[in-house]
Order: structure tokens, then C-alpha cells, then sequence
């Protein structure tokens, strides 16, 4: 016989089977599965994939916190569809059809931590796709035939963490302020998009890896990566990459892990991971190194810094000379490597400029080496970071400097390194001649570097110029070589659509419409208040002259004698029209203007 106690666990079970058999037909849209923790909240996995869904279906349970919806049909994001799920942290759209998203179309998601768009049709992105998405950290568009990725595209999810845009295989053109207003991305993978250069990603100032695998990249230059101090992880292999600048991995002082590997690299500078001082493991794997003298450093780096199992391997192997082929760059015997010290060409001994002007301080050398520069204060400039501002030391191994002051002025040393010595050269700077005090104190304002505008042709982006306008032209035209700028002022913002066409007609220079708007209206009150001052300061004048006149005239009347000439002596002295004035010298007093006043007093109305 069971106790009560028994027959209440039975009750409480029934009711709960009854209420889970009510509420799940009411909460979960057919033909969708939801599955979750148990009652109150069994709907926060909702799955309907690969249901040949065209549209989001109905009825969605506001609860729901994961939402697959991959492998539809669906081909067009609304802004009604979505905006109830306010707990929703997981939305898969991956595997559809969708080419189209409307505004503000996620903007009710405030809990949406990964977005997938994955495999779908989308060819133009734009931040209001994005918009209300404020904590939004995973973010996949990958495998869509987008066509050119504009400025500023994904500033609207400021929290962004993992971007995922590998195998845009349709890519033509990105903008150099497409990842402006995301620097909390950890992770981007840009592997198999098409590009021919690195894009412009100085703004990412926190990325730890980096993708860029499988394009076709053919140089990584000294500013390619400058600013991206948080790097671990750089991942280059398998694209066309023949040459690597001096300095160019200057600023990674943190990289681990380089994968240089299946490119078309012989040589490189010396003393390229020099500031590498975190690394761990480089691929230099199927490459057609040739194994010179240049490549004496290397093989010694390799020697010096790689652990014995991995660095046969992981170093790669010869190509010419014949006597080395295939055989491990770093175990070659570095004596047969027969190398001499650089040989200093192309100085110019002496270099006269005046101040204010610019100059350049020429070091080349005959062999790959090393070069540092020595200033007259004893400072010594080994990298491309050191004073960026005025005195810059070039791939090339030149010295510039901008502005030069009468404080230039001396004797800069030329230093030129590899691993088989050392030659060294002097150049002097003179700077005759001084600029007044006023123009010598700009001087020492930090001086912006050239700006070189997006090489970005407007007409490559045709295809989808709007997000409602999916017609193709006829024709593309051929996508220019997109170029990357050295430096970018944070308050620019000028798009260039090509090259030599100037500003594109459909940007519009809002802050010069409000800066002279704002001049004219005080340019403006200016004059009017001058005037009004100025004329009232005139009237003013003009009645104190007549009030004067009239005193010294009453004053005249007053003192002359009782006699029938008194007045007609003013009327000859003073030709002006006097007031009505009656009894002027009899019984002392006087009518003004009908206001009787006493000399004495010396009123005057």
C-alpha cells in the first residue's frame, strides 16, 4: 500500500506531463523541434534546419535562447521576423539563400552573442545590417560572393570579438576604414578572399590571430602590420609572397607562431625576427630558398632559436645552388657559405638643407644587411618606429627626416650589419640659416606622413549598389591594384572611388558646410554689432556736440549785458539757429523748448 506521500510525487508528476503536453504545441511552431531544461523554460533550443523553409517561421517562442536555422530556402531578413527574441544568444542562418537584409533587421536582439551567415548569397554588407546588435562577438559572413567591402561596414557592433571573412572568393575591393570601429576583434580570418595585399588593419589594435592564408599576396611591406602589438598567431602561407621588407614584423614583439610556409620566398632581410622576442615557431617549409650568403643569418637564427626535432623541418630546404639542393637551409655548413661584410654605396658626405625643408640621408649597400643609423645626440635608430614622428628610418635603409631644425644639425653614422662584419659611414648635416622664432616652434609639431586615399573604384561595387538593387551590369570593370596607405588621420574621412577622379560625387564634406555656415553667421553678427555700436557712439557724439553748442550759447545770453544789441551780437558771432528764447537779459530767467530754467543751474534739455 503506498503512503500519501507517494501518491502526492505521482500527482505532482501527472500535472507537470499535463502542463509540458499543453504548452510545447503552443510554444514551438510546427514544423520546428525546441528542446531545453524542463518547465518553466523548455523552449530556449529551437531547430529548424534543412526544413526548405522560405521564409522565418511564425510563432517562435519569445524564451528561445538558440535558433538554427541552416539549410533553407530563405532569401530575405525582415525587420518583423526576429525583433520578439530578446533572449536569443545563438542565431544560425547559415546554408540559405539570403541576398537580402533589410535595416534595423536584428535590431531587437540585445542578447545576441553569434551571428551565422554562412553560405549564403549576401554580395553587399553594410552597418545597418548590424544595427542593435550592441553585444554581438561572433560574427561569420563566410562563403558569400560579396563583391567589396565599404568603410566603416561593421562599426556598428563595436563588441565584435571572432570575425569570420574566409573564401569571399568574389572580393574585389576593401576600403582601408572597413574594420574602423571594431578594436576589441580578437580573431580574423580573411583566408582564400581574393586579396592581393594585406589590408589596411592598423585599427585592430588587439588582434591575437590572424588569418591570411591561401590568396595572393605577393610582398608584406614595413607598415603592413604596424600597430598590431597584441599578435600571437600570423598565418601567410600558400600565397605568392616574393619579398618581405626590413622591419616589417618590427612592431610584434608578442608573435608566437609565423607561418610563412608554401610561398615563393629565396631570401630574407637580415635580421627580420629580430624583435620577435616571443616567438616559438616559424614555417618557412616549400620555399625556393637559395642558399647564399644571405641566407647565413637565417640559418643561423634557425640554430639559435628553434627546438632540434622541428627545425630541419620547419626551415626548409634549398633550391639553388645545385650542391644544396633539398637540403635543409639551417643544416648547410655556414663555412661554406663564403660571405664578406656590406659594402656602403650611394652616400652623400655631406648634405646641405635649410631649416623647415626635408631631407633624405642615403645608406645602401652592395650585399643584404642590417642597417642602423647614429644621430649627433648619440641616439641609435635600428627600427622603422623609432621617431616616427620627424626622423624615420625607411625599408630601404635611408634616413628621413622632415622639418629639419637648426638642432639637426651634425654628424649622422651609417651602420651596416651581417653576420660577416660590419662597415660603417658618416654623412654631415648642415643647416645655414634661421626661421623666425614663430615659424622654428611649428617645427617641433609632429608632422602627418603622406596620405594615400583607397584605391577604391566605386564601379566595382555595381553589382549591388543598394541593398534593395541586385541587378548586375553588363560589364565589371577590371579591379585596380588596391593600394595601402602608410598613414590614416583618425578625422579623415574622404573616399576616393578612383584614382585620379578626386572626391567621389556621393560624398559629401559635412564638417566644411558646418565650419563655413558657422563663419558666415558670425562673420555676420560681427557686423551687425560693429554698426549698431558705431552708429550709436555717432548719435551719441552728435548730441553732446548740440548740447555743448547750446550750453556755451545760453551761457553767452546769460552774461550779456541788458541792452536791445544783446541778441543781435550772437546772431552775427554764432550762425546757427538758435531756440526760442524770450526776456533773455531781463529779470534773469528763460524759456527753452517751453521748459524754464535758471542760469544758475545750467540745465539744458
Amino acid at each position: 500500500m503506498s503512503s500519501p506521500s507517494g501518491s502526492n510525487e505521482w500527482c505532482y508528476v501527472l500535472i507537470l506531463t499535463m502542463l509540458w503536453t499543453c504548452i510545447e504545441p503552443q510554444s514551438c511552431p510546427p514544423p520546428c523541434v525546441c528542446s531545453g531544461r524542463p518547465f518553466p523554460n523548455p523552449d530556449q533550443n529551437v531547430s529548424c534546419q534543412n526544413l526548405d523553409l522560405s521564409t522565418i517561421p511564425d510563432g517562435l517562442p519569445n524564451s528561445a535562447r538558440i535558433l538554427r536555422l541552416g539549410g533553407n530556402s530563405i532569401k530575405t531578413i525582415t525587420s518583423d521576423r526576429l525583433s520578439e527574441l530578446q533572449d536569443l544568444r545563438t542565431l544560425d542562418l547559415s546554408a540559405n539563400l539570403i541576398s537580402d537584409i533589410a535595416e534595423n533587421a536584428f535590431a531587437g536582439l540585445v542578447s545576441l552573442h553569434t551571428l551565422d551567415l554562412t553560405a549564403n548569397k549576401l554580395e553587399s554588407i553594410s552597418s545597418s545590417m548590424f544595427e542593435g546588435l550592441e553585444n554581438l562577438q561572433n560574427l561569420s559572413l563566410r562563403r558569400n560572393p560579396v563583391v567589396c567591402l565599404r568603410k566603416y561596414t561593421f562599426s556598428a557592433i563595436p563588441s565584435l570579438r571572432f570575425l569570420d571573412l574566409g573564401e569571399l572568393t568574389k572580393l574585389r575591393a576593401i576600403s582601408k576604414r572597413t574594420f574602423y570601429g571594431i578594436p576589441h576583434i580578437v580573431n580574423l580570418n580573411m583566408a582564400r578572399s581574393n586579396l592581393i595585399v594585406v589590408p589596411y588593419m592598423n585599427y585592430l589594435n588587439n588582434t591575437a590571430e590572424l588569418d591570411l592564408s591561401r590568396n595572393n599576396i605577393t610582398a608584406v611591406s614595413a607598415v603592413d602590420f604596424q600597430g598590431l602589438s597584441q599578435l600571437s598567431k600570423l598565418v601567410l602561407s600558400s600565397n605568392k609572397i616574393s619579398r618581405i621588407q626590413r622591419n616589417a614584423f618590427d612592431d610584434l614583439s608578442l608573435l608566437s607562431d609565423l607561418d610563412l610556409s608554401n610561398n615563393s620566398l629565396t631570401m630574407l632581410p637580415y635580421g627580420l625576427f629580430d624583435n620577435m622576442l616571443s616567438v616559438v615557431k616559424i614555417d618557412l617549409r616549400d620555399n625556393p630558398w637559395s642558399c647564399t650568403c644571405e641566407a647565413t643569418w637565417l640559418s643561423q637564427w634557425f640554430k639559435d632559436n628553434m627546438n632540434d626535432n622541428s627545425r630541419t623541418t620547419l626551415c626548409g630546404k634549398c633550391r639553388s645552388p645545385s650542391a644544396w639542393r633539398n637540403t635543409a637551409m639551417c643544416e648547410v655548413p655556414l663555412e661554406s657559405l663564403k660571405c664578406s661584410p656590406p659594402r656602403i654605396t650611394d652616400t652623400q658626405g655631406l648634405v646641405n638643407v635649410s631649416e623647415g625643408d626635408s631631407t633624405a640621408l642615403l645608406c645602401r649597400t652592395t650585399r643584404d644587411a642590417g642597417i642602423n643609423w647614429i644621430t649627433p645626440n648619440g641616439t641609435n635608430i635600428n627600427k622603422r618606429g623609432a621617431f616616427k614622428v620627424r626622423i624615420k628610418l625607411t625599408p630601404e635603409g635611408n634616413l628621413n627626416i622632415t622639418n629639419v631644425s637648426k638642432s639637426d644639425e651634425g654628424v649622422y653614422r651609417c651602420i651596416a650589419k651581417n653576420t660577416a662584419g660590419i662597415s660603417e659611414i658618416d654623412t654631415v648635416l648642415k643647416v645655414p640659416g634661421r626661421l623666425p622664432v614663430s615659424v622654428s616652434a611649428a617645427t617641433e609639431m609632429p608632422v602627418i606622413e603622406e596620405l594615400l586615399e583607397d584605391q577604391f573604384d566605386s564601379a566595382i561595387c555595381a553589382v549591388s549598389t543598394t541593398l534593395n538593387d541586385r541587378s548586375t551590369p553588363k560589364s565589371i570593370p577590371v579591379p585596380p591594384v588596391r593600394v595601402r596607405p602608410k598613414f590614416v588621420p583618425p578625422t579623415d574621412d574622404i573616399f576616393i572611388a578612383q584614382p585620379d577622379s578626386g572626391k567621389d560625387s556621393s560624398t559629401v564634406d559635412h564638417k566644411m558646410y558646418i565650419i563655413a555656415s558657422i563663419s558666415s553667421v558670425v562673420a555676420l553678427g560681427i557686423v551687425i554689432w560693429v554698426t549698431v555700436i558705431v552708429t550709436k557712439k555717432c548719435s551719441k557724439w552728435k548730441r553732446k556736440r548740440k548740447m555743448m553748442k547750446k550750453k556755451r550759447m545760453d551761457r553767452k545770453q546769460v552774461d550779456c549785458p541788458s541792452t536791445p544789441t544783446c541778441l543781435k551780437s550772437i546772431e552775427q558771432d554764432e550762425p546757427i539757429e538758435l531756440p526760442d528764447v524770450y526776456n533773455i537779459c531781463n529779470g534773469g530767467s528763460f524759456y527753452t523748448k517751453g521748459v524754464m530754467a535758471f542760469p544758475t543751474e545750467e540745465t539744458i534739455v
